[in-house]
């Protein structure tokens, strides 16, 4: 191909047409950039398109992760959400009751107990940080604003879980330390009825650990709306 157009300029210079030369020549180079536009265009379509997939399969990780979070989510709801209840049916007996049944102390061991095992916090280890500050010209806006929102919501709220956390391990919030329930060896707890009735600490305690489970449990349902929303939103992306 090169030899023949190489021919083409020969004879026209040959001929002496020189202004037929001078366009031909222009022309050829035109054909040149030209060929240049077109392999450039296609080198950034198939950048586009590696780009795409990249994205997509991110895309896809983080969906994954998004499916992970609503379940464990849920889980923790739930749990938060028996604690809670187990406390408030404790503070009824307590409120109530005049002596203790089998059942009831069944029910005050079980509250007891969870001063006496302080479960680990949920920590949402994702990649959806990274995700954002790297791909965050490339994905859905309305997309990348959510799971920004959620992960400020995730940290707020953990952070809070942290702060309540420590509270009730401090001695003025945990009833194991100051109150009238002892923790024996064999991990019973000894009490008197009549005497944690009169406990006024130990109301205390109980009372700020319902609000601090109710105030996890509307943290967490909150967040747990927001990664359904966000996870459909993927899913239909």
């Amino acid at each position: 191909m090169i030899k023949f157009f190489r021919k083409i300029r020969k004879n026209l210079l040959s001929e002496g047409k020189t202004g037929k030369y001078m366009k031909y020549a222009f022309g050829e180079i035109i054909l040149v950039v030209i060929g240049i536009l077109i392999a450039l265009q296609i080198n950034n379509w198939n950048q586009e398109r590696l780009n795409n997939n990249d994205i997509r399969n991110k895309l896809k990780l983080v969906h994954r992760e998004l499916i992970e979070d609503i379940a464990t989510l849920e889980k923790e709801i739930n749990f938060r959400y028996e604690r809670q209840n187990l406390i408030s049916r404790s503070l009824k007996i307590l409120e109530e009751e005049t002596s203790l049944s089998f059942q009831n102390r069944k029910v005050l061991d079980s509250a007891f107990l969870i001063y006496a095992r302080m479960g680990p916090l949920y920590n949402n280890m994702r990649s959806y940080e990274s995700f954002l500050l790297t791909e965050s010209n490339f994905i859905d806006e309305e997309i990348y604003i959510d799971l920004n929102n959620y992960i400020d919501d995730f940290n707020t709220t953990n952070a809070k879980i942290g702060f309540f956390s420590s509270r009730m391990n401090q001695p003025q919030y945990n009833i194991l330390f100051n109150s009238s329930v002892k923790k024996k060896r064999s991990g019973a707890f000894e009490y008197s009825f009549n005497t944690i009735q009169q406990d006024y600490q130990l109301y205390e305690s109980m009372r700020q650990s319902m609000s601090f489970f109710q105030t996890i449990t509307k943290g967490y349902t909150k967040i747990l709306k927001k990664a359904i929303k966000i996870e459909n939103k993927i899913r239909n992306n």
